[in-house]
C-alpha cells in the first residue's frame, strides 16, 4: 500500500486531504447536474474534479482514492469509451501480475477495478487466480467477494 494511501502523519496530509475533498465535491456536483440533464455544466465540474486530482497525483501518483475517483469520472463522462478501455486496463494489469517487478502494482490495479466494476465478467476469478500464486505478497485482502 506504500504510496497508495496518504497517512495522517504525512506533512502534506492536510493539503492532499483538502484536494481530495474538493475533487469529491466537484464529482458529486457534476454527477448531479448530468443526472438532471445538464450535461455541459456537469462535465465542467468533472473536469474541475480531475484538475484537483491531478494536483494530488503530482505528489502521490499512486494514490488509490484518486485513481478510483478518476475511473468513476471517466465512466460518467464517456461510458462507452470507459467500457472499451476498462477491458484493456484489466488485460494490462493481468500482464503486470506475470512479472515479478510489477505484480504488486498489477494486483492492486485489479483490486481497484473490482471496486469500480465488481460484476465485470471474470475479474473476480482473475483476482483469485493471482492471489493463489505462491510468489505474490498480498498487500490487502478482498472483502466479501
Amino acid at each position: 500500500k506504500d504510496g497508495r494511501e496518504i497517512l495522517p502523519s504525512a506533512p502534506q496530509y492536510p493539503e492532499m486531504s483538502q484536494l481530495l475533498n474538493v475533487s469529491y465535491q466537484y464529482f458529486d456536483e457534476g454527477s448531479r447536474k448530468i443526472g438532471e440533464g445538464n450535461r455541459t455544466e456537469g462535465l465542467a465540474d468533472l473536469d474541475l474534479a480531475l484538475e484537483s486530482i491531478q494536483k494530488l497525483q503530482d505528489v502521490y501518483p499512486l494514490n488509490q482514492e484518486a485513481a478510483l475517483l478518476t475511473l468513476r469520472i471517466s465512466r460518467l463522462k464517456d461510458p462507452k469509451k470507459f467500457a472499451d478501455e476498462f477491458s484493456q486496463r484489466i488485460q494490462s494489469a493481468k500482464m503486470m501480475c506475470k512479472s515479478r517487478e510489477t505484480q504488486q502494482q498489477g494486483y492492486a490495479n485489479l483490486l481497484d477495478y473490482y471496486d469500480i466494476e465488481p460484476n465485470y465478467r471474470g475479474l473476480k476469478d482473475l483476482i483469485y487466480q493471482v492471489e493463489g500464486e505462491d510468489d505474490i505478497i498480498l498487500p490487502v485482502t478482498i472483502k466479501s467477494l
